[in-house]
């Protein structure tokens, strides 16, 4: 008996590729999530920006506290309001220098040597008009500076008893 090898057929399909709706689809969702990721990120890095302007501020009004802090520590005379615009002037025990701070037409708390009004060194940014303040109650001076940036308000109230008055 001879016996017969089945053979196998082997028939290769041709279509092994996606069809044109499968490709559409599958780009459609790829570019939706795509999307939703790039507006997470800009999400994302809207909010840092406006935490590092908010911390930006804080910094800038606490290192202007502290100058006025310093500089009033140090006084041998203080002239309140010393002209029209000015916070505050300081005649300073040690070089005898004056300095005076005030608020310029940008709204930047300055420092600056003399009473002229012009120039100076921005020690904050962005104060609210009126809202810088030094007053004196009894022995101390209080200051207060506020200052915005967007929607971030910052207050600052610092006292100090000066030295040498």
């Amino acid at each position: 008996m001879i016996s017969r090898k089945k053979t196998k057929h082997i028939t290769l399909n041709k279509n092994t590729g996606f069809t044109l709706v499968e490709q559409v689809i599958s780009l459609g969702i790829s570019s939706i999530i795509l999307a939703i990721i790039i507006m997470a990120y800009n999400i994302s890095m809207e909010m840092f920006d406006d935490q590092l302007s908010g911390a930006q501020l804080r910094v800038d009004l606490r290192d202007a506290a502290e100058t006025l802090k310093r500089d009033l520590r140090n006084a041998n005379a203080v002239t309140y309001p010393a002209a029209a615009g000015l916070l505050t002037t300081f005649v300073l025990d040690d070089d005898g220098l004056t300095y005076s701070y005030y608020v310029n037409a940008n709204n930047h708390l300055v420092r600056q040597l003399g009473t002229s009004g012009v120039g100076g060194r921005a020690l904050a940014k962005n104060l609210e008009a009126g809202s810088s303040s030094i007053t004196k109650v009894g022995d101390l001076y209080v200051i207060e500076l506020q200052a915005s940036v967007e929607h971030h308000v910052t207050k600052i109230t610092s006292s100090i008893k000066p030295r040498n008055i």
